[in-house]
């Protein structure tokens, strides 16, 4: 090679050169944030290759499962995987379909076989490192999963740390062609980020009590065989029984306890009344039900949704004037009364479990969960609110209509 060329290739190389060394230490991986991915680990601006690979233990810049060597000697299989899932609306051709249920807190992941004539489901390497992470009994020894989607080109979007719950066989088609292919099923850890300076460590240390500093605690617990939680997108809606109360002492403590010392037939009425003042506009055909022929139902009525989107929707309720907490068994019953289409409504003057509103959440049920803090900031939304508590003769009003049930 002549002097002109060798000095060419060494500039080329110069360029080429990797990007200034990267501290790790304060850089994280949060859930819902996109990073750049340049699909060059060399380049500074690299949020994903860049952060993520490490000297003898780096991932590809292409293809849904992305495996990361341990770097240990006393370990063998992979220490991380990397999943990617494509949401780009590109011409290339894509058999799969995963999914990303955030309301669960799971990820349903396709294996990387395809259609070939002669590789067998577990000869495709994606395939092999789900199957080493899925048949390793000693969870120390479980790789990090890492989900991603490419909602757009150039960034991936980070939809949180995982673990590997089942591998099942599934059949797709891949332009028309029956084949056969693993399905993961995963659970999305409830930690909301990941230090990139803790995945560098689990794949280069050996001891695990050193693998473990600067894991996310849902982390270390799994692998410590712990409870795991699992990240739920409604996880932030639970309350806790302080929080459906009123502050004590409070002037709306005060007007709750006017509640309480109702009659349960007044207080009925006085919430059906409530539901059709703050509700004017969108709710018809509301009435309270009698007593004894009620099917277990306070009131009855219909939600108008208003032109362009005319739709009408039925909701039944129930209104437990209790001081106790109430329990998942009481808001199941409303559920099971509930006909096709219909919505529930339930209202106290106490508080719903933890458990309770869990339920709701997580089973989706179409019921609207109305505790006693709610409950007296709708009656503040009226005119029967003042300083001093609720209009005494608006409540007096209620109590005809209780004589009247009984």
């Amino acid at each position: 090679m002549s002097d002109h060329y060798r000095h060419k290739t060494v500039v080329r190389r110069k360029n080429m050169a990797e990007a200034p060394e990267l501290d790790r230490s304060n850089l994280f991986f949060e859930v819902g944030v996109e990073y750049r991915d340049t699909g060059s680990p060399n380049k500074s601006e690299d949020q994903f290759l860049r952060w993520i690979n490490i000297p003898g233990s780096g991932m590809k810049n292409m293809g849904g499962i992305r495996w990361l060597k341990t770097k240990s000697k006393k370990r063998q299989n992979s220490d991380g995987i990397v999943l990617v899932s494509s949401h780009l609306n590109t011409d290339s051709h894509n058999p799969w379909d995963d999914i990303v249920d955030f309301h669960l807190g799971t990820v349903r992941y396709w294996g990387d076989a395809k259609f070939h004539q002669k590789k067998s489901i577990d000869d495709f390497e994606g395939n092999k490192n789900l199957r080493r992470a899925i048949d390793e009994s000693n969870r120390s020894r479980h790789p990090f999963i890492l989900h991603f989607s490419k909602t757009r080109s150039g960034w991936m979007r980070f939809n949180g740390l995982c673990v590997l719950n089942s591998l099942d066989l599934a059949w797709f088609q891949d332009l028309g062609r029956p084949v056969q292919n693993y399905r993961a099923t995963l659970s999305i850890l409830d930690c909301n980020r990941v230090s990139v300076d803790w995945i560098t460590r689990w794949r280069t240390e050996d001891k695990l009590s050193v693998r473990l500093e600067g894991a996310p605690e849902a982390w270390e617990n799994y692998i410590r065989g712990k409870k795991v939680n699992v990240m739920r997108a409604w996880s932030g809606k639970i309350l806790s029984t302080k929080e459906q109360l009123p502050p004590p002492g409070s002037p709306e403590e005060k007007a709750l306890e006017q509640l309480h010392v109702m009659d349960p037939f007044a207080f009925e009425a006085m919430v059906v009344s409530l539901i059709g003042n703050v509700g004017a506009e969108i709710v018809r055909d509301l009435k309270k039900t009698r007593d004894r022929r009620d099917g277990g139902f306070d009131f009855v009525g219909t939600f108008i949704i208003p032109e362009p989107f005319k739709f009408e929707i039925n909701f039944k309720g129930e209104v437990k004037r209790h001081r106790s907490t109430i329990s998942p068994n009481h808001v199941s019953r409303l559920v099971a009364r509930l006909d096709r289409g219909e919505y529930g409504i339930y209202v106290t003057t106490s508080a719903f479990s933890k458990q309770a509103q869990e339920e709701v959440y997580e089973m989706r049920y179409p019921v609207s969960l109305v505790h006693s803090r709610k409950l007296i900031s709708m009656i503040k939304n009226t005119r029967y609110w003042s300083d001093i508590g609720i209009d005494k003769k608006w409540l007096s009003s209620f109590e005809e209509a209780g004589k009247e049930e009984e």
